[in-house]
């Protein structure tokens, strides 16, 4: 709740009209390769445009194993995927070569 609904909102469709980017069947969180996905909540993502609000990362407020549990979470609340198993092991292997 702290660290997602709070612009993303609890549903996933987020604020609109505060530029928070709607996370319900984003392509992008269903694809085979979580790295993407993995690599955005640990590391955040800046936004599309200049006015558009940037996604911290949390890799130093959270655990891999609990990125992994938000990226499973995700993928199957908000990607419609019937199933998820990025482990905390995956999510080490993403923060070491990205960082």
């Amino acid at each position: 709740m702290t660290h997602c609904a709070s612009c993303h909102g609890v549903d996933g469709y987020a604020q609109p009209d505060a530029r928070y980017a709607s996370i319900v069947g984003l392509s992008s969180i269903r694809r085979v390769k979580t790295d993407a996905l993995v690599g955005v909540i640990a590391f955040g993502a800046k936004g599309a445009f200049n006015t558009a609000p940037k996604m911290p990362g949390f890799s130093k407020d959270v655990s891999p194993a609990q990125i992994a549990s938000i990226t499973n979470y995700v993928r199957v609340t908000f990607g419609g995927l019937p199933n998820s198993d990025v482990s905390a092991a995956d999510v080490t292997r993403v923060i070491k070569e990205k960082s």
